[in-house]
């Protein structure tokens, strides 16, 4: 049941960033929370999931139609100075 509801409020809120352009984790954090179900690094983690998976659908719709080009020697290049970051 916890698990519907987390689902239904992950969707809509995703729906609604993407309507306003404001993204869905702005959203899903502070609803979350007012269950007090779930810790604050729980909530996060279910949050960064939740907007991982909308850009990742985003870049793909882009790359399927066209609209997406890439210098992959740069998007290697920020993604390894990022992972460098986090150690």
């Amino acid at each position: 049941m916890l698990f519907t509801i987390f689902f239904f409020i992950c969707f809509f809120s995703s729906v609604i960033g993407a309507i306003c352009g404001i993204g869905g984790g702005v959203i899903i954090k502070p609803v979350l929370d007012a269950f007090h179900v779930l810790d604050v690094a729980t909530i996060s983690f279910l949050s960064g999931c939740t907007v991982l998976s909308m850009t990742t659908y985003s870049v793909f719709k882009a790359n399927k139609v066209g609209n997406l080009i890439l210098n992959k020697k740069r998007v290697f290049r920020l993604h390894w100075e990022r992972l460098q970051e986090d150690f």
